[in-house]
């Protein structure tokens, strides 16, 4: 009994972590105009596509600064697959399917590395290196991969991809846990 009580807790849990991390197809209501992260301090990345368009909902973070939720989205460029983020309203997207993004802590970066548009390799990458030791805030994890952000200019926050072994966290929020750990 206690074996098999066990085995379908385990289930549950594969089950639920799976949900999490399940695409959500979202169809747009507008051209895409997106941002390095969830706002508009972020750097601006383009627009994209047309009205119509499905792309892959990845997850939401409320914007209270704006008092609008932002939309984290995936979609293929050019041959190669691109992470940003839109505002809600751009999209037809049901927000309680999403999960809502959090803190993991704060990091430097160990080395010299050149960060991606999502977590892996068949996403594009951006043209210009990050430097050894800048510190940065740690937002996800994903496919040994993590989602920092940091200051681009004297105006714009950025968030990009970098891989794990290339940050060194200094600070853990309290309860955060990084997915696939």
């Amino acid at each position: 009994m206690k074996k098999s009580l066990a085995l379908l807790l385990c289930l549950v849990m594969v089950l639920a972590a799976s949900l999490s991390l399940a695409e959500v197809k979202a169809t747009l209501t507008t051209k895409i105009a997106t941002r390095s992260g969830p706002g508009t301090q972020y750097t601006d990345l383009g627009t994209y596509f047309s009205r119509g368009k499905q792309v892959n909902a990845v997850s939401k973070f409320y914007d209270s600064r704006n008092r609008v939720w932002w939309i984290q989205v995936e979609f293929q460029y050019r041959n190669s697959y691109r992470r940003a983020y839109t505002g809600h309203k751009r999209l037809t997207v049901a927000l309680g399917q999403l999960p809502e993004e959090k803190s993991l802590g704060k990091g430097t970066l160990s080395e010299r590395v050149i960060p991606a548009y999502g977590p892996g390799e068949l996403y594009a990458s951006y043209t210009r290196a990050l430097p050894a030791a800048m510190e940065v805030e740690v937002c996800n994890h994903e496919n040994g991969w993590i989602q920092i952000e940091y200051k681009n200019d004297g105006r714009h926050l950025k968030r990009a991809w970098v891989p794990e072994s290339a940050v060194e966290f200094t600070e853990t929020v309290e309860g955060s846990v990084l997915v696939g750990d």
